[in-house]
Order: C-alpha cells, then sequence, then structure tokens
C-alpha cells in the first residue's frame, strides 16, 4: 500500500497545472514569549513564557478549525457569459487518503461538503486520477432568483 504523504505529494504535482494549492498542517503548537526554549533530559521541549497558536486554519476562538483538507488553495475559473474576460478564485480542498479504504473523520467528511455547499471545490482522493476528476466535475452553485 502507498503511503498517505506519496499519495500526497502525487496529487499535488497532478494538481500543479490546473490549481495554485498549500499544504495545510493542522494542530496546535507553542510559541515563544520570553527566553529561549530548552530540552529537558526525558526529552520533553519547555518553551518559558509560551502561549498556544493554531496551525492551519483557527477560528476566532483561537483553536484550530477541525477538518480542513491537507491541499487548500484555489482554481481560477473563468466566468462566461455576462463577466467575459474575467477569472475568480475558487477555494479548492483535496484531502488525500492512502487508500478507499482509509478512515474519513467526521470533521473532515463536514468540512468539505461545507466547502461543496459554499461554491467551492473539495473531495477526498486516493489517486492523482481522482484528483483531477474533482476538479474537473467542479459546476458552480446556482443561486435561486
Amino acid at each position: 500500500m502507498v503511503s498517505e504523504n506519496t499519495v500526497l505529494r502525487t496529487v499535488w504535482i497532478a494538481l500543479g497545472i490546473m490549481c495554485r494549492l498549500f499544504r495545510v498542517n493542522s494542530g496546535m503548537a507553542w510559541v515563544q514569549t520570553r527566553g529561549k526554549p530548552y530540552r529537558e533530559s526525558n526529552g520533553d521541549v519547555v518553551v518559558p513564557g509560551g502561549r498556544p497558536v493554531a496551525l492551519g486554519f483557527g477560528d476566532t476562538s483561537g483553536d484550530p478549525v477541525a477538518g480542513v483538507g491537507d491541499l487548500v488553495g484555489w482554481t481560477t475559473i473563468a466566468i462566461t457569459p455576462d463577466m467575459v474576460g474575467s477569472s475568480i478564485a475558487v477555494f479548492t480542498v483535496i484531502e488525500t487518503k492512502s487508500s478507499a479504504d482509509a478512515k474519513k473523520r467526521k470533521a473532515q467528511t463536514e468540512f468539505l461538503a461545507l466547502v461543496k455547499q459554499s461554491g467551492g471545490i473539495a473531495g477526498f482522493a486516493y489517486t492523482p486520477e481522482m484528483a483531477v476528476a474533482i476538479i474537473n466535475a467542479f459546476k458552480p452553485v446556482r443561486q435561486k432568483a
């Protein structure tokens, strides 16, 4: 079986000509506010005066947003006919998995669904071909009159 990191990198390369995507690492880290960090004899790292900071996307509480995909960015789409010559950046999220059987967390499924409902491009991919198909299948969300 191929590792998720290998899938991520091959998907990222395959989409490079179609989208502008960035790797997003989610979680929580600590930043130094005074002194120098140091390592304890047991391997722990101490960050004097440290304060937490969300990695990846954070919400107004300062907590990381759950379920954000591995690759996040935009796909440029040409708009026609009323905005001829214009382009827009459509928010794009790809969550890579090592295989079809890999676990999809509820937060991931919900985040991708929210992006699609809001007019963005989102999906799970475990091959570059699946990722390309997600982008190619994009249909704009039509607003009801």
